[in-house]
């Protein structure tokens, strides 16, 4: 059992959407599954649905949910399942340490929850490439 629940894990893939084989996302960085960038897909040019939904719940746990996690804990915060899966979603797009240092994250550790707030604060990285990306936008 993960840090992250299914529906985090359904919720990344609705956006990242899946492709078999390696593509260049709209920066240029090669791209493979359900939008996995990093060492993991190196040497890979396809993998199967079943292999990306794998990698990707894997990823998500151990590259993203565990540092959260411990920040949290370092921090002695804890937050419900849909808030912490919303930060491990949120990292997966803008890496953990993007996630830190960002005003959303100080805001949720402060204890903010009104929602204008918090919806800014997710809206604020919804650019790519310096131009507002609408898909970016829709899934904060």
């Amino acid at each position: 059992m993960g840090l992250v629940s299914k529906q985090c894990i359904d919720f990344v893939k609705s956006f990242e959407g899946f492709s078999a084989n390696v593509y260049l996302d709209i920066v240029n960085v090669p791209t493979l599954g359900y939008g996995m960038t990093g060492k993991e897909i190196q040497g890979l040019k396809y993998v199967t649905e079943e292999q990306a939904s794998s990698m990707l719940e894997k990823l998500l746990n151990e590259n993203y949910a565990m540092p959260i996690k411990r920040n949290l804990d370092a921090n002695r915060f804890s937050l419900n399942q849909n808030e912490f899966d919303a930060l491990v979603s949120m990292a997966y797009n803008i890496g953990v340490s993007g996630l830190l240092g960002s005003t959303l994250y100080k805001n949720v550790l402060k204890g903010i929850k009104d929602k204008p707030t918090i919806t800014g604060n997710f809206q604020a990285w919804s650019n790519a490439g310096g131009k507002q990306v609408p898909g970016l936008l829709r899934r904060r």
